[in-house]
């Protein structure tokens, strides 16, 4: 095994160790395991800076620079600025908390940069097969945790969704392949898992990741030219979809005691799409009964003033909502409550302009993880309408991957080009 693989192996690792780790000090209160997230987290930046230093020459650093200092150290900034008034008071907790915590999530820029230069040196794919070994058990054992352990009701839910982004979805970019390899096989086992954890932990917006994938990886099939198994695909999906549709009102589909039908409010949101046809009010669509952070929304953004549209009201902002809070649990509202429309328009803009670079800018001829992360793009930038919370995660370590490839280039290949015709050359004299 190379070095660029090792690199890339334990990056992975790693984010997927601080990350696991976040949720059990988070939810179970254990602080010793918060202390170990953080040692995970610091080596993993020391270990992509080793990266970026050793590989710099294969990265366009104007890009990068911009990118960074927007995504990176400008939340970074607001987060060391916003907790002064606490240090000053000699309580560090604010400052530890928001560079562990919050922080964690934005220095996945920089991880994901490293992450981007090492691939145009190594198949990205190989490096997920490999994390097969450890991403399927761990993914399957904290999944049966979520099923079956003796846990309440969020933590059961974010425990589902920690097996499903630091395992689940990185393992589900190996149906992407465009080669008739049998590790496609684990990456259509892990969409069917994230499908079926996700209505186990009743998560709506897991469930439309898991359909996001498996429509990209049929798409995959026809452009990959293996049209006759996406046909098979498509009508196994139909079949047991089908008898699977016949269940989804009864009890005996129940999960949790409710039928799936009652778990997703579909009645509810039949109500709200009727609305919205007759009034053509795209609010109602967000007011139905299925959508428990409609007035988690209003109440947030309801104190806002011109400043705090602008810039946000930070970190550590809070809003009242039944108690005070200070997270809103949908993706781009949160980064709007926090760091203002500015920082979100902007956000936007970088995701669609990143995933059309990676679609048109050649980088499919030598990275093999182009197109899978120009889809993985796509669905992130969903997801964040509907819940996609800015955590460290391996989801999100590859969606700032699939941003920075776009500051990567394969230096070696015009080196090559060069050496072959200077040897052609002198072959002929």
């Amino acid at each position: 095994m190379t070095k660029e693989f090792q690199y890339a192996n334990r990056l992975l690792l790693l984010v997927a160790i601080t990350s696991v780790s976040l949720t059990l000090s988070t939810l179970f209160h254990f602080e010793i395991v918060k202390y170990l997230s953080a040692m995970a987290q610091i080596y993993a930046l020391s270990l992509s800076f080793v990266i970026i230093q050793k590989y710099g020459n294969n990265i366009r650093w104007y890009r990068a620079r911009l990118l960074l200092l927007f995504l990176l150290f400008y939340p970074l900034v607001r987060i060391v600025v916003d907790s002064i008034p606490n240090v000053t008071n000699g309580n560090f907790k604010p400052l530890t908390d928001g560079l562990i915590i919050y922080g964690s999530y934005y220095e996945l820029a920089f991880v994901g940069l490293a992450m981007a230069v090492l691939i145009p040196k190594i198949d990205g794919f190989v490096v997920l097969k490999r994390f097969i070994w450890i991403g399927l058990p761990s993914g399957i054992i904290v999944a049966l945790v979520a099923w079956k352990g003796p846990l309440l009701a969020e933590q059961r839910i974010f425990t589902g969704q920690t097996a499903i982004t630091n395992f689940f979805i990185p393992l589900a970019l190996l149906a992407f392949q465009r080669t008739k390899d049998r590790t496609v096989i684990a990456g259509w086992i892990s969409i069917l898992l994230i499908l079926l954890l996700s209505i186990t932990i009743y998560s709506r917006s897991y469930t439309l990741v898991g359909f996001y994938f498996m429509i990209f990886g049929i798409i995959n099939f026809f452009i990959s030219g293996q049209r006759k198994t996406g046909i098979i695909v498509i009508l196994s999906i139909f079949i047991f979809g089908f008898f699977y549709a016949a269940t989804i009102y009864s009890q005996q589909a129940a999960i949790g005691g409710e039928s799936i039908s009652d778990k997703f409010q579909f009645k509810s949101l039949g109500k709200s799409l009727e609305r919205f046809s007759e009034n053509g009010d795209f609010v109602q669509l967000f007011f139905w009964e299925g959508n428990s952070r409609a007035g988690i929304i209003v109440d947030a953004f309801r104190d806002f003033d011109e400043t705090d549209w602008v810039f946000g009201k930070g970190a550590f902002g809070t809003y009242k909502s039944f108690d005070t809070r200070s997270t809103i649990e949908l993706g781009w509202a949160e980064e709007l409550f926090r760091w203002g429309l500015i920082y979100v328009g902007i956000f936007i803009l970088i995701i669609v302009y990143c995933r059309r670079r990676l679609r048109k800018g050649g980088f499919f001829t030598w990275n093999t993880l182009a197109r899978p992360l120009s889809y993985l793009l796509l669905i992130r930038l969903l997801d964040g309408f509907i819940f996609g919370l800015p955590l460290n995660s391996v989801y999100n370590m590859l969606f700032f991957t699939g941003i920075m490839t776009i500051c990567t280039y394969k230096r070696e290949k015009t080196t090559d080009l060069i050496r072959g015709e200077i040897h052609h050359t002198l072959e002929h004299l």
